[in-house]
């Protein structure tokens, strides 16, 4: 998973936002699998989604995740955690 989400993060930085899409989701599958929905890992990969939507123009959708990623953030690590 891990050289998985760095190849990801790879081509999100080189602007390559499809390519990245594609492989945050199947990071994000495992990960709900192995970690679960709420793990930090998890999350972080899911914020990750949402700046590559983001950049896709595909905005409904990356605010969804993103309110999703924030309310699970808060419950995971409190309101004035840094990842919330």
């Amino acid at each position: 998973l891990t050289t998985t989400m760095n190849i990801a993060a790879t081509l999100q930085a080189q602007f390559k936002d499809q390519e990245s899409e594609g492989l945050f989701r199947e990071v994000i599958g495992v990960q709900h699998r192995v970690l679960g929905a709420e793990h930090p890992a998890t999350l972080g990969t899911r914020s990750n989604l949402c700046v590559a939507l983001y950049s896709l123009k595909k905005y409904g959708e990356a605010e969804a995740i993103c309110r999703e990623v924030l309310a699970a953030s808060r419950r995971v690590h409190g309101a004035d955690h840094p990842s919330t």
